[in-house]
């Protein structure tokens, strides 16, 4: 699984409110946004919380969260 994927994912899941800014840690998950989407990828790596970790496991097990 690559990390554009998952960034894809979680920003369409975004757009559709399915995940919520406290689950990001108040990143705000919007196309052509760089600096949050390394943020993010800071998040993948570090799983500070329920929603990273899940996230950092794939898009098929975040989705079941």
């Amino acid at each position: 699984m690559s990390a554009g994927v998952v960034l894809a994912w979680a920003t369409e899941a975004y757009e559709r409110d399915m995940i919520t800014p406290p689950e990001t840690l108040g990143i705000s998950l919007q196309w052509k946004n760089v600096k949050s989407y390394l943020k993010t990828l800071e998040y993948l790596v570090k799983q500070p919380n329920e929603f990273y970790s899940a996230l950092a496991r794939g898009t098929e097990y975040a989705a079941k969260k």
